[in-house]
């Protein structure tokens, strides 16, 4: 299960991280916009902007999303608890989202309520 956890959030951050030095080498960087989500040139980082409808938990909205010029690159960076999860698999529901714009961090709760389990991801 850690694997799985760290391979879906590490895809996202390894791809931040890479996009964020080469922009830094140019003089520019990612910042947290009014929106609430990270932006810079060409590429957009949602941190949980977007949900799942309810319905389908396998809507692939979710988690951290990548933008790279105007297509989503990557995407649903969240924690599921199949190796494959489906549309009637359990998400995680939405517990609480702060965005920190004067830190640039925006730091979401998720809860798996029939496993008593709660968690936290950091952007």
């Amino acid at each position: 299960m850690r694997y799985k956890v760290t391979s879906a959030i590490g895809i996202a951050l390894l791809l931040s991280s890479i996009n964020g030095r080469a922009l830094a080498q140019e003089g520019r960087e990612l910042s947290l916009n009014g929106q609430g989500y990270f932006e810079g040139p060409a590429v957009n980082i949602f941190a949980f902007s977007n949900w799942y409808d309810g319905l389908f938990a396998d809507a692939k909205i979710g988690g951290i999303e990548i933008i790279q010029r105007g297509i989503r690159s990557a995407t649903n960076g969240d924690v599921r608890l199949s190796a494959t999860p489906g549309q009637w698999d359990a998400a995680a529901a939405l517990v609480n989202r702060k965005v920190d714009a004067a830190g640039g961090i925006v730091e979401t709760t998720l809860r798996y309520a029939e496993y008593n389990w709660q968690y936290v991801v950091r952007a």
